[in-house]
């Protein structure tokens, strides 16, 4: 199996594990190591702050880097062997040269699950054998972020608890300051409609009885845009070749005014009704692209005439005019 996701500007080399203890570490052996330096990141949770217009950027200062680690692990699969689960809370670490002391060895506090959406909480390397094995081989993947010194330029990556034998990974830490790319350049994004509503009606359903309602505003317009959006490829980190994922949440896309002001987002269509907070996952398989998929957002904004900006996160990636 081979993980694939966008290219980073980053250093890959083969790793060697090297085992220091004479009991055996974890079945993994490192396929391929990806080493990513930034000073900056984008926080992708679209509740901190505005993510077209105010994000929520994550700094490491002058003294430390982020230091972005993506490792593809081949699982020595057994009878014995049937998953392999290493938190990075207690199983995950780097080690900077002569330091000893597992308290002061340095743990990830972020991952990237949805390249290359940054989430902050530790990553979890984990994977089950595959069903089919010994005729399928499924690898495992570490995708996630650590701190370290700005003058740091190279690491020990450390997997398994401190007290019990542990697979080393050498890190190169000696490449450039880089950065991820925009999550906007893996979509494609067209804008079908733009138009303006009074209202908005909903039909629910509970305990077999239709209950139906509508939204209406109270000041200002409702402005709804409909779209159609197509992943470039797959972003879902440890998805399987020619399984492909990506993903996107209802507020990733956001609506500038000709005021130049963002719209208040009211949420997208969703079997009836509309909603915020809505996870969105395309599926497809096979080489190229056919994660295609229509959606309507609606904002709440003056409604006036003039050119619209729709943004995916940071990037404008669309505009349409209101007459």
């Amino acid at each position: 199996m081979t993980c694939r996701f966008a290219p980073l500007a980053a250093f890959a080399l083969a790793a060697t594990p090297v085992t220091a203890q004479d009991a055996a570490p974890p079945p993994l052996s490192p396929l391929s190591v990806e080493v990513l330096k930034l000073d900056t990141v984008l926080h992708s949770d679209v509740n901190a702050g505005s993510i077209c217009c105010a994000p929520e950027m994550l700094v490491s200062g002058e003294a430390e880097d982020f230091v972005y680690i993506k490792v593809v692990f081949d699982v020595a699969w057994s009878e014995e062997v049937d998953r392999v689960s290493y938190s990075g809370s207690q199983a995950q670490a780097l080690k900077l040269p002569g330091v000893d002391d597992p308290d002061a060895w340095l743990r990830p506090w972020g991952q990237i699950n949805w390249y290359p959406a940054v989430e902050i909480r530790p990553p979890n390397l984990s994977q089950s054998r595959p069903r089919k094995w010994p005729d399928e081989d499924k690898d495992a993947v570490l995708s996630g972020l650590w701190t370290v010194p700005a003058d740091a330029t190279e690491a020990v990556l450390l997997i398994g608890k401190d007290d019990e034998p542990q697979l080393e990974v050498a890190i190169d830490l000696s490449g450039p300051i880089g950065d991820l790319p925009p999550a906007a350049t893996l979509w494609d994004v067209t804008i079908d409609s733009l138009s303006v509503m009074d209202k908005v009606a909903t039909s629910r359903e509970s305990r077999g009885r239709v209950v139906n309602g509508v939204v209406k505003p109270t000041m200002g317009q409702i402005v709804a845009v409909s779209v159609t959006i197509n992943p470039k490829q797959n972003t879902l980190v440890d998805q399987d070749e020619g399984n492909n994922a990506a993903y996107f949440q209802t507020e990733t896309f956001q609506l500038v005014g000709p005021e130049g002001l963002p719209l208040v987002p009211m949420g997208q269509d969703r079997r009836g009704t509309i909603g915020n907070d809505v996870s969105n996952t395309e599926n497809w398989s096979g080489e190229g692209t056919s994660g295609e998929t229509d959606r309507t957002f609606y904002f709440l904004g003056s409604g006036a005439p003039g050119t619209y900006r729709l943004y995916f996160e940071t990037t404008e990636v669309a505009t349409a005019d209101l007459g």
